[in-house]
């Protein structure tokens, strides 16, 4: 005889803990986010909603050594940079939270 949890049939012979186990493993898992990624982007959602989100990161270069250089070099550097449109499917995988 099958006793039912959920959508997935689990068979009532066996002990309680045994039949959740069985089921426990068809739940959807949690993704993780990339540490490295969620270092370097950041997720701006714009006023439109979730379809208008963009990914920025910072341009690099700007951390030593700027000795001699322009304000205005500077000021470009210190700028955000939005992602390329080919690379927004992989940034929503690795940063999905």
């Amino acid at each position: 005889m099958l006793r039912l949890i959920g959508l997935f049939a689990a068979p009532s012979h066996l002990p309680a803990p045994l039949q959740l186990s069985l089921v426990r493993g068809l739940h959807k898992l949690k993704l993780k986010t990339h540490k490295g990624t969620l270092k370097r982007w950041r997720r701006r959602v714009a006023p439109g909603g979730p379809a208008a989100e963009q990914f920025v990161r910072s341009k690099a270069g700007r951390n030593h050594g700027n000795i001699g250089w322009s304000h205005r070099a500077l000021a470009a550097l210190s700028r955000r940079v939005p992602a390329h449109s080919t690379h927004v499917k992989a940034l929503r995988k690795l940063l999905p939270y």
